[in-house]
């Protein structure tokens, strides 16, 4: 979604909101970046991320979201990108 926000298929609508599959999919763009070096997979999955905090994710039980995020800054540092926060 354009709001970043995770939901339960890829048909637009009222889908519910999935914050739960944040970090597996933050890592699969993380792991897509490793393999590949598109830029972009890294930022997609920084801003998976960022947008799951303004949707609530401080609140909701998410296994995995600190590892991803971890992820995401670790091969951030590696290649030394640096990212504004919005």
């Amino acid at each position: 979604m354009p709001d970043g926000s995770i939901r339960r298929s890829s048909r637009p609508g009222k889908e519910p909101l999935r914050l739960y599959n944040t970090p597996w999919l933050a890592h699969f763009f993380v792991d897509q970046f490793r393999l590949f070096g598109e830029y972009d997979d890294l930022d997609l999955a920084a801003r998976l991320l960022e947008s799951s905090y303004a949707l609530g994710v401080a609140s909701h039980l998410s296994i995995g979201h600190a590892e991803a995020v971890d992820a995401v800054v670790a091969e951030s540092a590696r290649r030394g990108v640096r990212r504004a926060t919005r």
